[in-house]
């Protein structure tokens, strides 16, 4: 278990959930984002665009989150050798694999089973396997992982709203960029 491809086939696996029931999820608890905006202000844009997604375009968002890792995961295979590279793919499987934690604490939190926290218990071990399988063969240690972790997290997560914008208006008739 130390494919950088491993990486894609559990976001297609987990994102695949998230896909299947998000959309008529969040449509379904419009009550608990009106709470969610009002109690967590700094999250209300991101919270705005989760809840105007319509199918087609939270899918083609999810797509372009899967074409990000596949060029990490691919610049990984193809590249093995290149340190910044290898550095790179971990830190992005870092943030998924915390990414995947995050789903199981906003059940918690909320009380009541976020789209993705059942398949992201079940990727998470090997997605923890091949993480600390990648910083053994690149020689770091978990903590320098995360460090480059929370790097890649401060450059990527204001990119999240971007790419819900992206996916919106990809998906729009009018491709009207508000």
């Amino acid at each position: 278990m130390n494919s950088p491809w491993l990486l894609v086939a559990l976001f297609i696996f987990h994102d695949g959930e998230e896909v299947l029931f998000l959309p008529t999820w969040v449509q379904k608890n419009a009550v608990l984002f009106d709470e969610l905006e009002s109690k967590l202000p700094f999250l209300k844009r991101s919270l705005h665009l989760l809840r105007h997604h319509n199918q087609k375009q939270f899918n083609i968002s999810v797509l372009l989150e899967l074409a990000v890792l596949s060029f990490f995961s691919a610049a990984a295979v193809l590249f093995p050798q290149i340190t910044w590279i290898r550095i790179a793919f971990i830190s992005v499987l870092v943030l998924f694999t915390l990414h995947l934690v995050f789903h199981v604490v906003q059940s918690l939190f909320i009380h009541k089973v976020v789209p993705g926290t059942i398949t992201s218990i079940l990727v998470f071990l090997p997605s923890l396997i091949l993480w600390k399988n990648q910083i053994q063969s690149a020689g770091i240690t978990w903590g320098l992982s995360m460090f480059y972790g929370l790097i890649v997290a401060i450059l990527f997560i204001p990119l999240f709203p971007v790419i819900l914008k992206i996916g919106h208006w990809a998906a729009s008739p009018t491709k009207k960029l508000e």
